[in-house]
């Protein structure tokens, strides 16, 4: 059939696969340049080609798109606006993929247009697969364990309904994806299913009530371990400085000011041995801490600019690294999810320990950053944190607040 111009639909942030249903609202994020007048133009049972922002350039579209019919949905009241007004939403039900050629693109009269070859439908067989038990079981997971929003709840009540494709198109308009790897949901079908199951063992790890008690158990029991650390961890901060503890060790403080770390309540803490921190000086996204048992490599011994020492008494076999508003305190942020990221604890063995700190200048390091500014592959940690076993902790001077140790000069 020869190309004939079709109202253009730009989208943002979103795909549609062909078997299933996205709604468009006339005002928001995911409809681009055009995309309202080329829904209005379609009109009622309407058809446009739903093309897919890359996001990579201003307008530009990724190459292949969807043909879609248009159905308005009743428009609402904008809430809390403060000024008269409604939305105009729209609801897309996607027919089959189509090339999306930008030398193709017209204008006529303010509406966007393209021409596309508009032949047979080629049934994709992953579009209209029914999804596996194992999804729909963890679908009905999520409903009943995490209170979601109503954008989550009504998408799980569709999945649970549709073919594989509108799981695809659901998870892709809802999560927080890179565009690119929604645009893989759209060219690879034949993987559509696993990326789906990928997808949703994300969301139960972080919102499934029952799946974050049971890994809350697993990451904080105490735990027989035999051997000094040998880890890198980064650690996010927001406030300078960074702090390892295990959240029994410190139940007690669950009453306290959120600051109380910088009160001299610390002091005590720090004599203990229940309590490592460091005020880093400098606000950063995420400090590489070096866990080791061990002594400082060449490379860290040459760009080290200074230790504090600290005193450390294990009984859990393990720590728990973070900053000082995961401290447990009357605001505390240690949520369980996380508590049950394993990426957080270190494994150390029961005992009486000297932790020595070493601040690294690891940007001074010849082809620590790459050209663009980003850090090396091979760049050294901020930190390394050197734990050695002792008879007492009575043979370390025990710090009275958190020191100051700066990765920089």
């Amino acid at each position: 059939m020869p190309a004939r111009p079709l109202p253009l639909c730009r989208l943002r942030s979103c795909i549609l696969l062909p078997r299933a249903e996205l709604e468009v609202a006339s005002r928001g994020m995911r409809p681009g340049a055009g995309a309202v007048e080329a829904l209005e133009q379609a009109g009622e049972e309407g058809t446009v080609v739903a093309a897919f922002e890359t996001g990579l350039a201003e307008g530009e579209l990724h190459g292949i798109g969807v043909l879609a019919r248009v159905r308005r949905v009743p428009s609402a009241a904008v809430p809390g606006a403060k000024v008269e007004g409604r939305i105009d939403r729209y609801l897309l039900r996607g027919i089959s993929r189509v090339p999306v050629d930008a030398s193709k693109i017209e204008s006529k009269g303010g509406v966007p247009l393209i021409r596309t070859e508009v032949g047979p439908i080629i049934e994709v067989p992953e579009d209209g697969r029914s999804p596996p038990k194992e999804l729909l079981d963890a679908v009905t997971e999520l409903s009943t364990e995490w209170e979601s929003g109503e954008q989550w709840k009504s998408a799980f009540r569709l999945m649970a309904r549709s073919p594989l494709a509108q799981w695809a198109t659901s998870l892709a308009a809802l999560l927080p994806l890179e565009q690119a790897d929604r645009f893989a949901l759209l060219d690879e079908p034949a993987g559509m299913e696993a990326v789906v199951r990928k997808y949703l063992e994300q969301l139960l790890a972080v919102h499934s009530r029952r799946r974050v008690r049971a890994a809350v158990v697993q990451q904080a029991a105490s735990r027989i371990t035999l051997s000094l650390p040998e880890r890198m961890l980064a650690v996010p901060t927001n406030v300078a400085a960074w702090v390892m503890f295990h959240p029994d060790e410190l139940a007690h403080r669950a009453g306290d000011s959120a600051r109380w770390w910088q009160s001299p309540a610390v002091t005590r803490e720090l004599a203990a041995g229940t309590l490592v921190g460091v005020e880093t000086g400098a606000d950063r996204f995420a400090f590489m801490v070096r866990f080791t048992g061990g002594e400082l490599n060449s490379r860290e011994a040459a760009m080290e600019i200074g230790h504090a020492d600290f005193r450390l008494k294990t009984r859990h076999g393990r720590l728990f690294v973070g900053e000082p508003r995961h401290l447990p305190s009357e605001a505390s942020e240690l949520y369980p999810n996380v508590l049950a990221d394993s990426f957080r604890w270190v494994d150390i063995p029961d005992g009486v320990y000297r932790v020595r700190v070493h601040a690294i200048a690891w940007r001074e390091e010849p082809g620590a950053l790459n050209p663009d500014g980003t850090t090396s592959d091979h760049a050294l940690s901020a930190y390394v944190a050197q734990v050695t076993p002792v008879t007492s902790l009575e043979e370390i001077p025990a710090p009275v607040a958190f020191p100051v140790l700066r990765s920089s000069r």
